[in-house]
């Protein structure tokens, strides 16, 4: 029989304050945010920390929901994974999200250059794309990745898992500092 238990004693251990993995809807990423922001209010942390955090996260699970590519595997159909954890100098916010292999290219590229760029440098990439930019099929642009690092002030770190020639699945992790410099 399975140990909840366990399971319950390795998040707490962990610090984690929410963990989903499944199928998102719209209703659904409201109900969690509002989870995820309930659980910081609770902490007794910072306004400012609190607003980054959830800013963070707002910007990753949207990230995740709306760039998650079909795989016909039940295993990994449709289905985002999400944690929100703490250390002791960071807040993390990680997700996990599968997409089309012939994808992985171009987004490790996107991420390794914007995360060389100066804040200057990324604020005016920013302001450049917002201006000039067309979208993409999935109404991205690389913004969201740009805001996941203004907003926490830190590069991304990321992995990408083959699963087969045609799926990778990508990993994402966004940590906000505790405190700030």
């Amino acid at each position: 029989m399975v140990n909840l238990h366990k399971y319950y004693f390795d998040m707490v251990q962990e610090n984690i304050l929410v963990l989903f993995k499944g199928y998102v809807t719209p209703d659904l990423l409201s109900a969690i945010l509002e989870i995820a922001e309930q659980k910081l209010e609770e902490l007794g942390e910072a306004k400012r920390i609190q607003k980054k955090v959830y800013n963070v996260l707002v910007e990753a699970f949207q990230n995740a929901y709306n760039h998650v590519d079909e795989i016909e595997n039940p295993l990994y159909k449709n289905s985002v994974i999400l944690s929100v954890g703490r250390d002791e100098d960071f807040y993390y916010v990680m997700t996990g999200n599968c997409m089309y292999a012939n994808r992985v290219d171009k987004l490790k590229s996107n991420i390794e250059e914007i995360n060389g760029l100066s804040k200057e440098e990324l604020k005016e990439r920013y302001m450049n794309v917002m201006a000039n930019e067309g979208f993409s099929e999935k109404g991205g642009a690389g913004l969201g990745l740009m805001d996941l690092i203004r907003k926490s002030g830190r590069p991304l770190e990321y992995n990408f898992t083959p699963i087969n020639e045609n799926y990778s699945y990508f990993s994402l992790c966004v940590r906000v500092p505790v405190q700030e410099s």
